[in-house]
């Protein structure tokens, strides 16, 4: 239970004993509705690095997408329940995802890699030419 505290005729919530009694078998039937793969997203020179975790996905249930600088991922997972059986616990998400991320230069569409190993999507996208940076030489005159 929440109790009303004062400390030095200051009011404190004491929170620490009424919040696991607050959420007691709240949670305990809570099933995930929508859910999305985790993501990292990494820079060299030359292009980006995204990953991906996708575990149990298929290649034929993923989709990669460039257009510009905005790249799309999407998927399908279906979780089968075994037959004849009644599921007392379900905690695999399952369902569709999309998620789309602009980055901040132009991508070569045509260049880019989508392999996927041990259940992660690993996506190569190269910079355009045109956002690449190139040394310029200084000529005199």
């Amino acid at each position: 239970m929440l109790a009303l505290r004062t400390n030095g005729g200051v009011p404190a919530l004491s929170l620490a004993r009424g919040l696991p009694s607050l959420f007691d078998g709240w949670l305990e039937d809570w099933r995930p509705t929508a859910w999305t793969p985790a993501v990292n997203i990494y820079e060299d020179a030359d292009q980006y690095l995204v990953e991906a975790e996708v575990p149990g996905f298929t290649l034929e249930q993923l989709e990669v997408t460039v257009e510009g600088a905005e790249l799309t991922l999407a998927g399908t997972r279906e979780v089968a329940t075994p037959a004849n059986t009644t599921a007392h616990r379900q905690e695999r998400p399952a369902g569709e995802f999309r998620r789309a991320f602009t980055l901040p230069v132009a991508i070569a569409a045509d260049r880019v890699q989508a392999t996927l190993r041990d259940g992660v999507l690993h996506v190569a996208l190269p910079k355009a030419e045109s956002a690449r940076s190139r040394k310029v030489a200084v000529a005199r005159g």
